[in-house]
């Protein structure tokens, strides 16, 4: 488990409970070892699927391609069906208030941070299978690794696409938040 935001996510699995939903989120403070419990309000199937902690929500990406957008206070606040399968851990960007996912073939796909809905996405660079992809923002510019006999990386500028439904960048003076994903278990 990775430290995220003076928080580590764990629970279910690791901590020998039915793994069969995940109907919580448990945050483990790294320094006293102070346990927090957050009910989720409607249990995620755990068949298949990829928490990622970013900031203070919580992305379940199954492989079928669905995501699921949940606040560390347990809110869900959207689910959708990408269309896209095999997906990688995400990454955020606040400033164009996007949601990045990659596949192992160099798809990239950009999901609305409000309701989750598709941006764009962009045609595969190779032939599905590999290894999962890996995202990483830095600004505007969006770095993915991915590859199937050979890794590759690639990279887009993000500004030049579609944000929330609107062809034009967001305000200059909106936040953007780059971030790292930590992961998550399910927890009862």
């Amino acid at each position: 488990m990775r430290n995220c935001g003076g928080w580590r996510s764990g629970g279910g699995k690791d901590s020998g409970e039915d793994s069969s939903a995940y109907t919580a989120l448990v945050f483990i403070d790294p320094d006293s070892g102070a346990k927090r419990r957050v009910a989720l309000r409607r249990a995620i199937p755990s068949e298949a699927v990829e928490p990622s902690l970013v900031g203070d929500t919580v992305y379940f990406v199954r492989q079928n391609g669905e995501v699921t957008d949940v606040t560390t206070g347990g809110k869900l606040l959207w689910t959708k069906a990408t269309g896209v399968e095999r997906l990688s851990t995400p990454t955020v960007s606040a400033r164009r208030g996007a949601l990045y996912l990659a596949t192992p073939g160099g798809r990239v796909v950009a999901l609305d941070l409000t309701d989750g809905r598709v941006l764009w996405q962009e045609k595969p660079r190779t032939d599905p299978g590999g290894v999962q992809a890996d995202l990483a923002i830095i600004g505007d510019a969006l770095y993915v690794v991915y590859g199937w006999d050979t890794t590759d990386v690639f990279s887009m500028d993000v500004s030049t696409r579609p944000q929330r439904g609107k062809a034009t960048a967001s305000p200059a003076n909106s936040s953007q938040a780059n971030s790292s994903p930590a992961t998550a278990s399910p927890a009862r």
